[in-house]
């Protein structure tokens, strides 16, 4: 998994799987395994596991 670089969509191999609405696109982002850790403007960190 990774966030591309518009930062509108999560992709798995190479494929949009998820899109990220303007609240929950993120300012920063790191993928471990399954795990995608989304930092938000807001000072959240979202956590989402496929």
């Amino acid at each position: 998994y990774r966030v591309h670089s518009d930062r509108y969509w999560i992709k798995w191999n190479g494929e949009n799987v998820l899109w990220l609405p303007q609240e929950y696109r993120p300012i920063c982002s790191m993928v471990r395994r399954q795990t995608v850790a989304i930092g938000r403007a807001s000072g959240r960190v979202l956590l989402i596991r496929f």
